[in-house]
């Protein structure tokens, strides 16, 4: 549920809370994205299941902007995410994290944009597997800038193409005492991500992404560094049928260990959607994730160190109404 309200002639307030219930451990080894509408709601992802670990996700979202000058905006932004974990029978800890970010940004001409950020966010951790277990309670917390730039034009009157670059990095403090091996203490993470889309016909668009940054993954007790792909094609067949093909690529290991919780994983979708009426669609949906943990990585009971999936789909989409005039 969110909301977007404006407070003022410059000043508008972002609001969102989520809550997601799912039975699969590893939803979240793909990188997330932040929250930018509202209604965005944390991807559950039931396709990936692979147990009977049921657990609830909140997250909460509060941001506020205003604008400086016609060019400038200042924004503030406050994060809450906790996952609670259901009868787990003690192999396995809830996690929370929470956070701050600040953003300066400035158009500086019609096609170009800057910004530039800070973020403070900690987070509470850990699992326990067979006899080997971290600290309870144990706590990560990390600082981090991070600088990006903004650009789009338009190729022609049905070519548009836009690009985002962010270039950051990130100290991060664990508790030296957590058993978490070599690497706990202090340690540097660069981050970066960069997106390009283009919109290449009236019906068609593709866009590609980038990233790479550090994560807080409740199923796997620890924060952990992925470098993540992904790429997305779609438009109309024709004007009742629609495609939409995408495939993602992510790789990740510790941030306490890099020598620990190695994994890659990959993911595609493809969706061909048909309409009946103009508000009545009915949809047929082919899904493959596989995943893989390197290196002897100590896992969560119940949790195995490769899977491959494939799974077919069949739906209807509804479009209606929320307010009639």
């Amino acid at each position: 549920m969110g909301l977007s309200a404006r407070l003022g002639e410059r000043t508008t307030l972002l609001a969102n809370q989520t809550a997601a219930y799912s039975p699969s451990y590893l939803y979240g080894l793909f990188p997330s994205d932040a929250v930018s509408t509202p209604g965005y709601a944390v991807p559950a992802a039931p396709d990936y299941a692979i147990g009977d670990s049921e657990s609830y996700s909140y997250g909460t979202t509060l941001t506020l902007t205003h604008g400086l000058s016609l060019r400038s905006r200042l924004s503030a932004t406050g994060e809450f995410q906790y996952t609670d974990y259901l009868n787990n029978m003690g192999t396995r800890r809830d996690l929370n994290s929470q956070g701050i970010r600040g953003e300066f940004s400035r158009n500086l001409t019609q096609n170009t944009a800057v910004r530039a950020g800070y973020r403070y966010r900690t987070g509470k951790f850990g699992h326990v597997a067979d006899a080997v277990a971290t600290e309870p309670g144990a706590s990560a917390t990390e600082h981090g800038g991070e600088l990006s730039a903004q650009y789009s034009r338009p190729l022609s009157p049905v070519q548009q193409l836009a690009v985002e670059c962010s270039f950051g990095w990130s100290r991060v403090n664990t508790p030296v005492s957590s058993a978490a091996g070599p690497g706990t203490g202090r340690f540097y993470r660069l981050s970066s991500d960069v997106a390009v889309a283009w919109q290449f016909t009236t019906s068609w668009q593709t866009r590609a992404t980038f990233s790479r940054g550090l994560e807080y993954i409740a199923q796997l007790g620890e924060p952990v560094v992925i470098d993540g792909f992904s790429a997305e094609l779609g438009g109309f067949i024709t004007p009742r049928i629609d495609v939409l093909a995408s495939a993602r690529y992510s790789s990740g290991a510790s941030a306490l260990n890099r020598d620990t919780l190695v994994f890659d994983t990959y993911g595609a979708d493809l969706r061909v959607r048909y309409a009946l009426t103009r508000s009545l669609a009915v949809y047929g949906q082919y899904l493959y994730y596989y995943y893989e943990f390197q290196r002897n990585t100590r896992l969560p009971t119940g949790i195995p160190s490769g899977l491959e999936r494939n799974g077919l789909r069949a739906g209807l989409t509804l479009w209606v109404p929320a307010l009639r005039r």
